[in-house]
């Protein structure tokens, strides 16, 4: 018997039916609504619509820039039964705390939003940033899940008024790339409305629009043969960055960055990173093996 996929949908736009400012149903939210219900319907998945706006989520501290420890330590054996327990972003206790966990149990996220000056809502891209506390491992029920967003696989949708919501797609699915997510063919679809009418006008196009429904299905087929072949598939979660490896303080929070900088440079990370390396000189690889067109 096939395992239910879980499609999760975040939808970041704030506008909404019956909202004394725009008094309209968001174009973002009835795409992604659009997109579950048929992964729903035709694809007998389970599915989530969470709306952002109603989530009271503080911005990311971008801990990370401090020490890579503090927001996404890779922990070491020493430390696997410790009582602390890491569930991910430790800075606020807050509703993304929510999010996160359904992000961790969907195989699949659609990131759906409008389109900012060019640019992803700063709802979405708040997601973003605190996703970086999952980068490199969670402990769940005293387990601890190495890179966990690993193949989980991603879809972007966004809307626009003037120009910028292919963009604003492409800069999603980068991100989500770089958290570990799999990009699978034509995993988005955008819309933009016409410069030359005016934005009452332009909901029109959703009516009849029978290109941007085919690409919203065709969106969700692709998620879900991608979710199928990322749980066969055994995907390396080796991805290195210069990073050093944790201590007992920074595993209980308690950052001190003289003693840390002590620390670096007495057990001498660089060395060590460089022995490592040794053998894997980019300069004086082997030539003339990789066929090219003559």
């Amino acid at each position: 018997m096939k395992k239910e996929i879980y499609i999760l949908g975040l939808n970041s736009s704030p506008r909404f039916r019956n909202n004394p400012g725009s008094q309209q149903e968001s174009t973002t939210r009835i795409l992604l609504e659009y997109s579950l219900n048929y992964a729903l319907e035709k694809k007998k998945a389970k599915v989530l619509l969470v709306d952002l706006h109603k989530m009271n989520m503080k911005e990311c501290n971008g801990c990370y820039s401090t020490d890579e420890n503090l927001c996404s330590p890779s922990f070491e054996k020493k430390f696997e039964n410790s009582k602390e327990v890491y569930n991910g972003c430790r800075c606020f206790d807050d509703d993304y705390k929510i999010v996160e966990k359904e992000i961790l149990k969907a195989d699949s996220v659609i990131f759906a939003s409008p389109t900012n000056y060019g640019l992803p809502n700063p709802r979405i891209l708040n997601v973003f940033n605190r996703m970086t506390a999952l980068w490199q491992c969670v402990r769940i029920d005293d387990k601890i899940i190495e890179s966990p967003l690993v193949g989980k696989v991603a879809g972007a949708i966004s809307t626009a008024h003037h120009a910028g919501a292919l963009e604003v797609v492409y800069r999603m699915l980068m991100l989500a790339n770089d958290l570990g997510f799999m990009i699978p063919p034509n995993a988005f679809a955008y819309t933009q409305g016409d410069v030359n009418k005016s934005t009452v006008l332009n909901k029109e196009v959703l009516n009849n629009d029978a290109t941007l429904a085919h690409n919203l299905e065709v969106m969700v087929d692709n998620i879900c043969k991608g979710v199928r072949s990322s749980r066969r598939a055994r995907w390396n979660k080796g991805y290195l960055e210069n990073s050093h490896l944790m201590s007992l303080e920074e595993l209980n929070s308690k950052f001190d960055y003289t003693k840390e900088m002590n620390r670096y440079l007495k057990e001498e990370w660089d060395k060590l990173l460089k022995k490592e390396a040794n053998g894997k000189d980019l300069n004086s690889r082997v030539k003339g093996k990789v066929p090219t067109l003559p």
